[in-house]
């Protein structure tokens, strides 16, 4: 590697090094809610940014997934973040993946049976269509 110059058996691993920066609360989203908190905690006037159609949507996440790797069949999970939403959390493993949906037991829209049976029928076609 000379300057800004990277050979093309580094640039790979160079890429995969920066891919899990967001899972390491570097994502341009943990810090606008950092700065939010801090905001709200010191009773300053909420910045226009915050207010703005836009980013309240961008942050409005009606399903909130993240993986939880683990060798074991052992599981962990979350909810989600929004009254009507759904929380999934997903574990890849070498034969399978275990997945685990939940919404607010108050939520009278959100079903997680019915989504956990649309997600495995819609991961099945998807394998289906692979193996073509």
């Amino acid at each position: 590697m000379q300057g800004q110059n990277v050979s093309d058996g580094l640039a790979p691993n160079l890429c995969h090094l920066q891919k899990p920066r967001p899972s390491f609360g570097q994502g341009v989203d943990t810090h606008l809610f950092g700065l939010k908190m801090i905001a709200s905690i010191e009773s300053m006037c909420l910045p226009e940014l915050y207010k703005d159609v836009a980013y309240i949507k961008s942050t409005y996440y009606d399903l909130t997934t993240s993986q939880v790797p683990h060798k074991t069949s052992s599981f962990m999970c979350y909810g989600p973040v929004v009254p009507e939403g759904y929380g999934c959390c997903y574990n890849p493993r070498e034969n399978d993946i275990l997945f685990r949906c939940s919404p607010f037991k108050s939520s009278t829209k959100a079903d997680a049976t019915q989504f956990a049976n649309t997600l495995k029928e819609t991961l099945c076609r998807m394998r289906n269509l692979c193996n073509v």
